[in-house]
This record gives C-alpha cells, sequence and structure tokens, in this order.
C-alpha cells in the first residue's frame, strides 16, 4: 500500500494495527548519540529545574538534530 494508506474493518472484526516509523536520522550511532544526551539533559531538568547546562544539552541536541536529519 502506499504511505498514508488506510484499511478499515468491520467493528465487529477483530484486528491488528500494524504501523511503521521512520527516523529522520537514519545512522543508529547517530540516533543513540541524540538518545543519551536527551536522557542527560532530563536529568539535569529534573533536580535543579532548567540551568545553563540543560539549555547548553538542549542546544546541541537540537543542532545535531538539523545536521544528522535527512528527508
Amino acid at each position: 500500500m502506499a504511505a498514508g494508506s488506510l484499511i478499515a474493518y468491520p467493528s465487529t472484526t477483530l484486528v491488528a494495527a500494524v504501523g511503521w516509523a521512520r527516523s529522520f536520522i537514519r545512522d543508529a550511532s547517530q540516533r543513540e548519540i541524540l538518545f543519551d544526551l536527551d536522557r542527560a539533559r532530563r536529568t539535569l531538568c529534573s533536580p535543579e529545574g532548567k540551568t545553563p547546562e540543560f539549555d547548553l544539552i538542549s542546544k546541541s541536541v537540537a543542532n545535531l538534530t538539523r545536521m544528522w536529519a535527512q528527508d
């Protein structure tokens, strides 16, 4: 089926929903770096609230995402 296509079933039919997700960051090691940075960012935010370090990591995550994203 083409992207965005949908199949509808009657409500009396038991069905399984299946979907696919695509990351704009194709390289798995780059995705892992972004994931780790985001975890560190969230950890910093919890006890301390928003700090300069939180802002710096957020900026880095955004910049790396822009650099590595592919459409």
